[in-house]
């Protein structure tokens, strides 16, 4: 698979530490991907192993748009570049993806910046006519940590049968939302029949995994949950003969 050069044409910064880059490619339209893929971002001539990163722009978007939270020598680099620099993407990549036939409701968990691919399938979701329920839930640390809200309230407002929560598990005197962890509990209130759903969980590995085990406690069958956090992209560490972070 090859890298496709890409030119950094804006950077949103949504929090202290995270900003939303936007990317146009060389070759317009040569770059296609599915909701929830991810590729490998490299800058070119920095010598920075490149790193995974979901895409948080739907496929029908002109630009490319990547979630970048500065947490290490690479993604201090993206945040610092200046526009106009050329990256490289490989992909895409990734099995964290919208079925291509959506015959049953969705729930979408995410932990942090975990938030990035389901951005991407919200916006493509709310393009579409479906005839199922989408939920949207995200757990932050923090009010300055919460992603993307009000595009995903005007989405879930502007669509029938998308719909979207968020959660804080630190309170501050700046928040009067719902506080504390989603629980299977809860999910149930909202989506009786969870069970039955197709569950998206993206975040750290300690919150995949922990929402792993509570939900197929509650009786969510294990393959009816697709996941994506650091665990997944073990398999992607090389590219090219570079390490990733």
């Amino acid at each position: 698979m090859s890298a496709i050069p890409f030119k950094l044409i804006g950077r949103n910064r949504e929090t202290p530490t995270v900003s939303t880059l936007r990317l146009v490619a060389d070759a317009p339209g040569q770059f296609k991907f599915d909701p929830g893929a991810f590729g490998l971002v490299q800058v070119e001539g920095s010598g920075l192993p490149a790193r995974a990163f979901s895409f948080s722009s739907s496929p029908d978007d002109a630009e490319l748009e990547i979630t970048v939270e500065k947490v290490g020598p690479l993604t201090r680099a993206l945040h610092e570049i200046p526009i106009g620099s050329r990256l490289f993407v490989n992909g895409p990549q990734g099995k964290f993806l919208l079925p291509k036939e959506i015959d049953r409701d969705i729930v979408m968990i995410a932990g942090g910046t975990g938030i990035a691919p389901f951005r991407s399938m919200f916006r493509w979701l709310a393009q579409r006519p479906i005839n199922r329920q989408a939920n949207l839930f995200h757990s932050v640390r923090g009010s300055k940590d919460v992603l993307y809200q009000e595009e995903f309230r005007r989405l879930a407002n502007s669509a029938p049968g998308l719909s979207y929560q968020v959660t804080i598990t630190r309170p501050d005197g700046d928040w009067n939302g719902l506080t504390g962890r989603f629980t299977p509990g809860q999910l149930l209130e909202k989506m009786p029949n969870l069970i039955d759903c197709q569950v998206f969980l993206c975040g750290s590995p300690q919150f995949v995994l922990g929402l792993i085990r509570s939900l197929t406690e509650q009786g969510v069958p294990r393959d009816s949950i697709l996941t994506d956090s650091g665990i997944n992209r073990m398999a992607h560490r090389r590219w090219d003969g570079m390490v990733l972070q």
